[in-house]
């Protein structure tokens, strides 16, 4: 169907729950941005679930304007922001105060604000937590 309508896709995927907090990863959409690659879209979509949903909403900032559908979002694991979230226990140790740290801020710089869509698909006290977050950061 991509091909059939032209157009393109990009996908990053994980082995084990990292929530893509990785230098290699900083640094790839670091050169999207840089050499105004998501610029030449008409339309960019970024998606995910769960850890996938964090990322999609940090990394959003490379492409202004883009539409966010993020499913049971994390907005960052850093336990100063998130430490009644007792979940993730090994993955909490990343940094999630550096480069594309936490995921409302990156929504709110990529300004698409009016185009992003956090659903739950649990009734998660935490879920839910995370989603308020995101939604009252980008005014929803």
């Amino acid at each position: 169907m991509a091909s059939e309508e032209e157009w393109s896709s990009l996908s990053l995927i994980s082995r084990e729950r990292s929530w893509f907090r990785d230098p290699y990863v900083y640094a790839y959409f670091d050169r999207l941005i840089d050499d105004g690659i998501l610029s030449n879209f008409e339309k960019v979509v970024f998606y995910g679930k769960d850890a996938a949903a964090y990322a999609a909403a940090a990394y959003s900032v490379s492409a202004p304007m883009c539409r966010v559908l993020l499913i049971s979002p994390q907005a960052t694991l850093d336990p100063a922001r998130a430490g009644w979230d007792n979940r993730f226990v090994k993955q909490r140790r990343q940094d999630f105060t550096s480069r594309f740290g936490y995921a409302p801020d990156m929504l709110a710089s990529a300004e698409a604000a009016a185009k992003i869509s956090p659903l739950l698909q649990s009734s998660s006290v935490r879920d839910r937590s995370y989603a308020t977050s995101i939604s009252v950061k980008i005014g929803l």
